[in-house]
C-alpha cells in the first residue's frame, strides 16, 4: 500500500482504493433495481436464478481476491474492505432468499439450502486464510446463523400460504433469535485456545471474526422485521424482551474507560434486563402460551429468562444455589393456584375440627358438675386398682423368696412395732 501525504488524487485513489466500495454500491442497487423490474410472480422463479447465480460468482471473486490481497500481497487494509463487502452479500443484503421461497416454497427452499452450504464453504475458506483461533467453532457458530437465515423465509411461507403469519409464531422465532448469542458463549466456552495469530494480524483476525459473527446477527434481525410486514403480523414490544437479553450477555464485555466509566457500565447492565422484563408487562393475549392447564404469559417468560440471564452472567460462583432457589419460586408460581385451593382446604379442615373439639367443651355448671362427680367415681376406683395391685405384687414376692427384702422387711416392721 502506497501512503503518501500528497495532495495529487492519483496518489490518493492509489492510496484509499475507493473502487471496492463502489463496486459493491453498484452491485446492490442492481440487484435491487432488477429484482424490481422483473416484478416476479408464483411460477417465474427462472428470473431470480440468473441473479443468484451472477450474486454468488461476484461473491466468489471477492473471496478470491481477499484471499489473494492478505495471503499473497499482504495488503491488510485492502483484504479487509474486499471480506466486508463479500460479508455483505453473504448475509442476503439483496433480500433475494426470501424473495425464492415466495414464488415457489420447495424450489425455492432448495436453493437456499445450496446457497447456505455455498455460503458455509466461503466462510470456511476464509478462517482458514486468516488462520483464526478456534475456526471450527466459530465456523459453527456462523452456519448455524446463516441456517436460520436462510431457512426463516421457507419456514413463515410454509406456516403462512395465504400471506398471513400469527403473532406468536413471530414471538417464538424472536426468541430463537435472542437464544443464538448465549449458544454462541456456551460454544466458545467449550473451546481450548489455540495459538495466536502473529501479533501484527491479531487485530485484523479479530475484527474479522467479531464481524463475520456480528453483521450476520445484525442481518438476521433485520430479515425478521421485515417479516411482520411482509406477513401482516402486528409487533410487540415483547418481542425485543429476548434481543435485550443477548445485549445483557454481550454487557460483559464491556470494560470501563474514559468514554464509559464504571458506574456506566453498571448502569447499564441493570437498565437491559429490567427493559426486558418491562417490555413484556403489557401481556399480548395473542402471546399466551397454553400448557395443559397452565397458561404462560410474556411477562411471566420475560421474569424467568431475565432470572436465568442474571444467573448466568453475574453470578457464576452461585449458579448452583441460586437456580434452586428459581426452580422452587417457579414452581411455586406455576401451581399457585393449586396451593391456594389446597391452603383454602387446610383452613376449611382445621375450622371443622375446632368445631367440632368446641361442641365436645361442656357449656353450662350442671355439666360440669355431673363430669366431676364421675370423674371422682372414676379416680377413687383407679386409687384402688394401683393400691390392690401394689400389695399383691409385694406378697407374690414374699412367698417366692424374691431377694428384694425392702418391701416385705417394711411389713414385717410395721406389723411387729420393732424399731
Amino acid at each position: 500500500m502506497v501512503t503518501t501525504n500528497s495532495k495529487n488524487p492519483v496518489a490518493w485513489i492509489v492510496d484509499h482504493n475507493p473502487f471496492y466500495l463502489l463496486s459493491a454500491v453498484c452491485m446492490l442497487f442492481g440487484c435491487y433495481a432488477l429484482q424490481h423490474a422483473m416484478n416476479v410472480q408464483a411460477g417465474e422463479l427462472w428470473k431470480l436464478v440468473g441473479l443468484l447465480v451472477t450474486i454468488n460468482i461476484y461473491e466468489l471473486l471477492l473471496v478470491g481476491l481477499g484471499y489473494l490481497l492478505y495471503v499473497r500481497c499482504r495488503l491488510v487494509r485492502d483484504a479487509g474492505c474486499v471480506l466486508m463487502i463479500e460479508l455483505l452479500f453473504l448475509v442476503d443484503a439483496a433480500f433475494l432468499n426470501g424473495e425464492t421461497v415466495t414464488t415457489d416454497l420447495w424450489v425455492g427452499g432448495a436453493i437456499n439450502v445450496l446457497l447456505l452450504l455455498l455460503g458455509v464453504f466461503k466462510v470456511w475458506v476464509l478462517l482458514r486464510a486468516i488462520r483464526a483461533p478456534e475456526a471450527g467453532r466459530i465456523l459453527a457458530f456462523v452456519a448455524l446463523e446463516l441456517a436460520v437465515l436462510y431457512v426463516m423465509p421457507g419456514f413463515f411461507r410454509r406456516i403462512g400460504p395465504e400471506g398471513t403469519v400469527s403473532g406468536t409464531a413471530l414471538y417464538g422465532v424472536w426468541w430463537v433469535v435472542g437464544a443464538l448469542p448465549f449458544l454462541r458463549d456456551a460454544i466458545m466456552a467449550l473451546s481450548r485456545r489455540n495459538a495466536p495469530p502473529r501479533p501484527e494480524e491479531t487485530r485484523f483476525v479479530t475484527v474479522f471474526v467479531g464481524a463475520f459473527t456480528v453483521v450476520p446477527y445484525l442481518s438476521l434481525l433485520a430479515h425478521l422485521w421485515i417479516m411482520h410486514w411482509l406477513y401482516e403480523a402486528p409487533f410487540y414490544c415483547a418481542n425485543l424482551t429476548p434481543i435485550l437479553l443477548a445485549l445483557t450477555l454481550a454487557s460483559r464485555r464491556l470494560r470501563p474507560s474514559r468514554l464509559l466509566p464504571a458506574h456506566d457500565i453498571a448502569f447499564v447492565r441493570v437498565v437491559l434486563p429490567l427493559a426486558a422484563v418491562l417490555f413484556s408487562a403489557g401481556n399480548p393475549v395473542e402471546l399466551w402460551q397454553h400448557v395443559g392447564t397452565h397458561v404462560i404469559t410474556p411477562s411471566e417468560l420475560a421474569l424467568a429468562a431475565t432470572f436465568l440471564t442474571g444467573v448466568y452472567c453475574f453470578l457464576p460462583r452461585y449458579r448452583l444455589l441460586t437456580l434452586a432457589v428459581g426452580a422452587v419460586g417457579g414452581l411455586l408460581a406455576i401451581y399457585r393456584e393449586a396451593l391456594l385451593l389446597l391452603g383454602q382446604g387446610l383452613i376449611q379442615t382445621g375450622s371443622r375440627v375446632g368445631n367440632w373439639v368446641q361442641s365436645l367443651i361442656p357449656q353450662s355448671a350442671e355439666t360440669w358438675g355431673l363430669i366431676a362427680v364421675g370423674a371422682g367415681f372414676v379416680l377413687l376406683a383407679l386409687g384402688a386398682w394401683i393400691s390392690m395391685r401394689g400389695t399383691v405384687a409385694v406378697a407374690g414376692g414374699i412367698m417366692n423368696g424374691d431377694p428384694r427384702p425392702d418391701a416385705a422387711s417394711h411389713g414385717a416392721g410395721e406389723g411387729s412395732g420393732n424399731p
